[in-house]
């Protein structure tokens, strides 16, 4: 079984980074139309997120939030990837 610490080097404000992450391809998505969010979606992204929410693939490592939670349920899963090298491992790249 994996564990986050498994994914990202120690003593990395991986949190930080990967909520900074999820809220700009938020910004990203909705400034296109791509994707829709609850108006409070980022007060709701800090208090939905939990670290034992994610799934690697051969693109990263993907982290998730609860249906309805951040984005109305006509959206989905909301899910977010952080890219992962396969020589280095997973990491989370500066912001």
């Amino acid at each position: 079984l994996l564990s986050r610490p498994d994914c990202v080097p120690p003593r990395t404000p991986w949190r930080k980074r990967l909520l900074e992450m999820a809220s700009a391809q938020i910004e990203d998505w909705e400034a296109q139309g791509i994707a829709r969010y609850h108006d409070n979606w980022r007060q709701e992204i800090h208090r939905a997120f939990h670290p034992h929410r994610f799934y690697l693939t051969e693109e990263g490592l993907c982290f998730f939030f609860p249906l309805d939670s951040i984005a109305p349920v006509i959206e989905g899963i909301p899910t977010f990837c952080l890219p992962y090298d396969p020589q280095t491992g997973p990491f989370v790249p500066n912001i």
